[in-house]
């Protein structure tokens, strides 16, 4: 059933105020007025992004990007995103490692050659995008843990995952992963033995019990992740579609 839901949508699940409202408790920010830039390729009508980037203002001067295939949510994500494309990642230039935070809930779903979405949009996304230091969010269901869990060990570090409250996780067991982008180049043998503990663990995780799993609510009060503003400026964010109506 999830997967006909997820298709009669678009694969677009709106994450829940309220969990949001236990994602922003682990957010920090480095210093005062610091410039931070936040995108949301799969942004729906701009709620999530804007709902940090509202908790993040008093501290922090923040700058919303946002891009979605659909057009009357990309439409009403104008209204409360800085920018907006109404099209789909794969048509957008975008700077690389300009961004400083990127919340990322992609469409549920799985191709015809049984390739989860979540994976594609996961390993697309954070390849060139986020630079050393940068935040990924990511909200999946916590049984495609076992699919992303190779490039989630291979390009982040600091990673923790909790789920949904009980009010909102059993429709489609959703879980947040937190990370922090790895800088480039060669690992250390210790930061190599961290990779695949992790991506160990990850694989475990989906395929444990709800109660084995910490929700949002049970922060334990050392984790936090503090946002850095980008080393390199956003120079570059515009669509390559081609809008057949504006062709002489």
């Amino acid at each position: 059933m999830a997967r006909l839901e997820s298709q009669s949508k678009g694969g677009f699940y709106p994450t829940p105020p309220e969990e949001m409202n236990h994602i922003l408790k682990f957010l920090k920010v480095e210093g005062s007025e610091s410039e931070i830039t936040l995108i949301d390729p799969c942004c729906g009508e701009g709620d999530a992004l804007k709902q940090i980037s509202d908790y993040l203002q008093p501290i922090a001067n923040t700058t919303t990007y946002g891009i979605e295939l659909e057009k009357s949510r990309a439409e009403k994500a104008t209204q409360k995103l800085d920018y907006v494309l109404n099209c789909g990642y794969e048509e957008v230039r975008m700077s690389h490692e300009a961004f400083s935070v990127m919340f990322l809930n992609p469409p549920y779903d799985i191709t015809s050659d049984g390739v989860r979405l979540e994976s594609i949009f996961l390993d697309d996304l954070t390849k060139d995008y986020l630079g050393e230091g940068s935040l990924l969010i990511l909200i999946i269901p916590k049984y495609v843990l076992k699919n992303v869990a190779k490039t989630l060990a291979h390009r982040f570090t600091n990673i923790r995952v909790y789920r949904f409250t009980d009010a909102n996780y059993d429709v489609f067991q959703q879980v947040v992963v937190f990370g922090q982008r790895l800088r480039s180049g060669l690992l250390t043998k210790t930061e190599r033995e961290y990779r695949d503990y992790i991506e160990t663990k990850l694989i475990q995780m989906a395929y444990q019990l709800k109660e084995e799993i910490p929700t949002l609510a049970e922060k334990e009060e050392n984790v936090d992740y503090t946002i850095k503003p980008s080393k390199k400026p956003l120079v570059t964010f515009k669509s390559t579609r081609i809008d057949p109506t504006k062709i002489v």
